[in-house]
């Protein structure tokens, strides 16, 4: 019995480990994608372009509170069935039981975008450059895409709840590829590139993936029969879609208000500056969600199987994990802003505008990190509510917050906001976490997941900042020190999590 429970926490290892090199290979390779190509589009279309593309990417963000949680309940409930053999045969019932209300949802959010692109180019978006009849056309486009982000939303998760991590992650990298790509080489063929040119290829690679990610899924769930809509599949879990929903309108609002806000308040050159810092501090929650896709099912299952211990000892070995990589990222973006945004952008002005809004927000981006994995925690657990509730609190402090700090400060008010916010998640919401949650782990995580690793980080990009100032280097050569001194610190943090993880085994 010992050997074979052995064995299986061996598998499940295997497994996770397995899924987070994909999942990692998928978002190194999104983020490289986004690193090379944002600055290409930013230098042909221009800066105000990019604000319009900053303003479509938040409003889709917001689209997804549409599917009323049904994303994320229907890849955690495709975990539950996968691991019960006697519910294994439901699963593309379920599949298509959860399609229906996701597919009128999806028609129903486009329909709306489609009426409202008239109102929002002449009543919220200011924009110098470019012509009113661009706007609108460009939001136009944009009403489609919606839509099919959340049925594409939907299909990644199955994909993913059947722990397809592979396929999933070369599909994403495929469209980013092709959409970057395609984008680029398009508008570097036409005399006059505009940005409806860049809608109108994304719609079609969009439609595209859309349609592979469903013929994908529906081959993965053969079944002999018809698949049936079955609407007890949505009675068991109501409850738990419902809080998700709850929690991700929460949290949409919290990580989109600020650019909508801004959107209004700031014209279009302006807020695509901060969209770009935004872009480039992002990049550290792009390589920490690899591990919270592949961990969830994981958890989810362990947690259903009343296995606490092998659940604690997973959330505390990637937990520390995931801060041997964040925390120097976060540290490296906060020490040194102004180089990095400069070698990335090839604009020194620009990049001395954004540095101190990258500075703040490349911090707030590291505690929103180093909580990914305490409320992958809490959704494998089925305790949506938490989150639910602290965003909710947490938006009754943004948007008063917003309105008073950012017509004083612009942008780096709203960055502002964003980093006391996810401070206020580590401090206050963990703690509760941990009191009904592997009480037993709170101790460990705070110390070998936050504290250590982020004091080793800032101290050792610090001390590479100080040596900079003092031998008075140019802009590539303060890029290697900090690249040097990012180094470093990944391989002290890596150095303590291997000798916690010897003395442990």
């Amino acid at each position: 019995m010992a050997s074979s429970a052995q064995d299986l926490n061996s598998g499940v290892k295997n497994t996770a480990l397995r899924n987070i090199l994909w999942n990692g290979i998928g978002r190194f390779g999104n983020a490289l994608l986004l690193f090379i190509f944002v600055p290409i589009l930013v230098s042909i279309l221009g800066t105000e372009s990019w604000g319009v593309i900053g303003f479509a990417l938040s409003i889709t963000a917001i689209s997804a509170i549409f599917d009323l949680g049904l994303g994320a309940t229907l890849s955690r409930e495709i975990s539950r069935y996968s691991a019960d053999s006697n519910r294994m045969r439901e699963r593309r019932d379920l599949v298509f039981t959860y399609e229906l209300p996701v597919l009128i949802a999806a028609c129903l959010i486009s329909l709306a975008m489609y009426v409202l692109a008239e109102a929002i180019v002449s009543q919220w978006l200011d924009g110098n450059r470019i012509p009113g009849n661009i706007l609108q056309q460009s939001l136009t486009l944009v009403a489609p895409l919606l839509g099919l982000q959340l049925l594409i939303t939907l299909y990644n998760g199955a994909i993913l709840g059947l722990q397809e991590q592979v396929y999933v992650n070369l599909a994403r990298l495929s469209y980013s590829a092709t959409l970057y790509g395609g984008a680029i080489a398009l508008l570097y063929l036409r005399e006059s590139p505009n940005i409806v040119l860049f809608f109108e290829w994304q719609l079609i690679c969009a439609l595209a993936y859309c349609v592979i990610l469903r013929i994908r899924l529906y081959r993965q769930l053969r079944q002999a029969v018809r698949a049936r809509w079955n609407i007890d599949y949505l009675r068991e879990s109501w409850r738990f879609a419902l809080s998700v929903a709850g929690t991700g309108i929460l949290v949409v609002c919290l990580t989109q208000g600020d650019k909508i806000l801004l959107s209004k308040l700031l014209d279009l050159e302006t807020f695509g500056s901060y969209m770009l810092a935004v872009t480039l501090t992002s990049l550290q929650t792009l390589l920490v969600q690899p591990v919270h896709t592949a961990i969830y099912p994981q958890l989810t299952a362990m947690l259903s199987q009343g296995n606490e211990e092998n659940a604690a000892s997973t959330f505390l070995r990637w937990s520390r994990r995931v801060a041997i990589i964040a925390t120097p990222l976060g540290a490296l973006l906060c020490v040194f802003p102004n180089s990095i945004a400069s070698i990335w952008l090839a604009d020194s002005s620009l990049a001395t505008r954004i540095a101190p809004s990258i500075s703040i927000l490349a911090l707030g981006s590291l505690f929103n990190a180093l909580c990914t994995l305490p409320y992958t925690l809490q959704l494998a657990a089925g305790w949506a509510n938490l989150g639910m509730y602290s965003n909710f609190i947490a938006l009754l402090v943004m948007i008063p917050g917003l309105l008073l700090v950012t017509p004083i400060l612009g942008m780096e008010g709203a960055a502002l906001i964003w980093m006391a916010l996810n401070a206020g998640y580590l401090l206050i919401q963990i703690p509760i976490m941990f009191s009904r949650l592997l009480p037993q782990c709170r101790a460990d995580w705070y110390r070998d997941a936050f504290a250590y690793p982020v004091l080793i980080s800032f101290i050792t990009l610090g001390t590479g900042l100080s040596i900079s100032r003092l031998a008075h280097t140019g802009t590539v050569s303060t890029l290697l020190i900090a690249l040097a001194a990012t180094l470093a610190a990944v391989a002290l943090n890596a150095l303590r999590t291997y000798r916690i993880e010897m003395s442990e085994n």
